[in-house]
């Protein structure tokens, strides 16, 4: 009898602890956010200590297990309405700011478009040389406001807020996964090897879809690796 009451509260605990964890998958827990208001605060006034700031309560993100603010700037001693930034920081697992509304509020997107195209157009001349079935190279970069000459062409060694983020569309109808990663691994040597400097790389082997009327190109092979990562034939999704 006994055996069977340990039983039934071990089933009705674990119940209880399913019902606990699909609750804080879907709407988060108390400690949790309190947790990522605590750490929004440090990360503030860490990278902006010159400033002073309101934070909204905050709402739960489910598809990111993050929790969103509404941070508002002091100026004067009175809370602006005009300078409201957008901040998402991860709960008690995940500890990390995902978005700060204060430093994508200062990037200069006219000029990252430009350096991006200008960076993109001069790996996909580099790749051209060595492959036939570059479909597109595409890349992103970012740079505050004023801190680069609006007039300034790209360069690998310009000091930019970010690394590049890269982008490659390759044809891919007649590779296998194995000629698909000699050529991944092929790129990120070449990428190394003429000195780009990158947080990381997208190539997608694409697919042309021969019954539509249109044309539409479909993801056949797929992978993202960094600049240091050694890539495996298992890494090619």
């Amino acid at each position: 009898m006994n055996k069977k009451k340990t039983f039934h509260r071990i089933l009705l605990f674990i119940f209880l602890a399913m019902i606990l964890f699909i609750f804080n998958v879907f709407y988060g827990n108390p400690l949790s956010k309190y947790i990522s208001k605590k750490d929004l605060e440090h990360y503030l006034h860490t990278h902006y200590p010159d400033k002073d700031f309101h934070l909204s309560k905050g709402d739960y993100v489910f598809p990111f297990g993050s929790y969103s603010y509404k941070v508002s700037e002091f100026q004067g001693g009175q809370e602006s309405k005009s300078k409201e930034y957008e901040f998402m920081i991860g709960g008690a697992f995940s500890r990390k700011v995902r978005v700060d509304g204060i430093y994508e509020d200062n990037l200069d997107p006219n000029l990252m478009e430009r350096l991006g195209k200008e960076a993109g157009e001069e790996i996909n001349d580099l790749l051209t040389q060595h492959f036939s079935n570059i479909n597109y190279v595409g890349a992103r970069c970012a740079v505050l406001k004023d801190k680069l000459d609006e007039n300034v062409k790209w360069d690998k060694s310009l000091d930019l807020d970010e690394l590049l983020s890269i982008n490659i569309f390759l044809d891919s109808r007649k590779q296998s996964k194995g000629e698909f990663y000699k050529e991944v691994t092929k790129i990120q040597t070449l990428l190394n090897e003429h000195g780009y400097n990158y947080k990381g790389v997208i190539v997608n082997g694409d697919l042309l879809d021969t019954k539509s009327d249109t044309i539409d190109w479909y993801v056949k092979y797929d992978i993202y690796f960094t600049k240091t990562q050694s890539i495996k034939l298992k890494d090619i999704n």
